[in-house]
């Protein structure tokens, strides 16, 4: 989906405008050929003045794709996660606010923020050996440290 908008605008609209406009503008050393360029742009930018109205209108029309591509994004994650993803961050502030007694409610809170983010998972360990005939499965639970860090990253950024 944010491929469709940089396509539109370059490919469709832009047509390599500024490229060709800043060609061979890279250098850092000021020399005499990139002085004549400067003069050239400062130029063209006076005569043409007012004239590219429509390449602006097509630019902030691309800016808002991706705005709306990016809004879209987020109810679109959270359709898929079961609509309530939106309140996550805002359920999490206040679980850690106020933080309540063990009782059923917050062991309910616990494991609903637990569904996006997992801590905790079980995990089945093959040991043994093919050639000794036998390979013995054991479950363990396993911890997921990462996650604690994806919680509080997604929490920062909302």
């Amino acid at each position: 989906m944010f491929y469709l908008p940089r396509y539109i605008w370059r490919y469709i609209w832009e047509e390599g405008r500024v490229k060709e406009l800043v060609c061979g503008m890279k250098h850092h050393v000021v020399s005499q050929e990139i002085q004549k360029k400067e003069e050239i742009i400062i130029q063209y930018i006076q005569e043409h003045q007012g004239q590219h109205t429509s390449y602006f209108i097509k630019f902030i029309l691309c800016e808002c794709l991706n705005f709306i591509n990016v809004v879209g994004q987020i109810f679109i994650t959270d359709w898929f996660l079961g609509n309530a993803f939106l309140n996550f961050g805002v359920e999490k502030v206040f679980e850690d606010v106020y933080e309540t007694h063990e009782d059923d409610q917050t062991l309910n809170q616990l494991l609903k923020r637990d569904r996006f983010f997992p801590k905790e998972t079980e995990c089945t360990i093959h040991t043994g050996s093919i050639s000794a005939g036998s390979v013995n499965a054991k479950t363990f639970k396993c911890v997921l440290p990462h996650q604690v860090f994806n919680e509080k990253i997604y929490i920062f950024l909302w």
